[in-house]
């Protein structure tokens, strides 16, 4: 054992002087904040969905979570959640598009014809996949690539849209 003793001795005395690799923490914590965050969000998910039935719902989002921004509405459109990802896509918080609706996105370079196509999918309470431009906070645009599903309760009424986004 006093070899093994001996050798963690060296290793640290080694050490002693060396530098401590803070950008490392810092990616690292970024990480875990990140992960964290959409562990919240994901608690906040089941929780919405448990309190108004939600049917055939996976609870289980946060792979997708870490991977998308999620959105719910009203069926009226009226954003309820937005997942803390958001921020990172467009620049806005939760706090900030809560009570909105969607179209607070879209601007001048936002086609028309895509929103009609998801205006129609909307109204038919039929699931979507389009790709739009969008703008940021600071008016910049992006596109963004949105799947969304009408959320049924357990007596089959429309309680909710869900859109899954991501920047392509």
């Amino acid at each position: 054992m006093n070899a093994y003793e001996d050798a963690i001795v060296a290793h640290h005395q080694s050490r002693q002087n060396s530098s401590f690799p803070i950008v490392s923490v810092e990616y690292y914590s970024d990480a875990f904040v990140s992960v964290k965050r959409s562990c919240i969000d994901n608690i906040r998910l089941k929780n919405l969905a448990l309190k108004n039935s939600w049917q055939n719902f996976n609870y289980n989002l946060l792979d997708k979570l870490q991977q998308v921004v999620i959105i719910v509405t009203t069926p009226k459109l009226e954003i309820i959640f937005a997942s803390n990802r958001m921020h990172q896509m467009n620049g806005y918080t939760e706090v900030e598009v809560l009570g909105q609706t969607p179209k607070m996105f879209q601007g001048k370079e936002t086609s028309p014809l895509i929103s009609k196509q998801i205006r129609a999918s909307i109204n038919a309470q039929e699931p979507f996949e389009q790709t739009v431009v969008n703008y940021k906070k600071d008016g910049s645009t992006y596109k963004c690539e949105i799947m969304g599903v009408p959320i049924f309760n357990n007596k089959g009424n429309l309680t909710h849209f869900v859109a899954f986004e991501k920047t392509v």
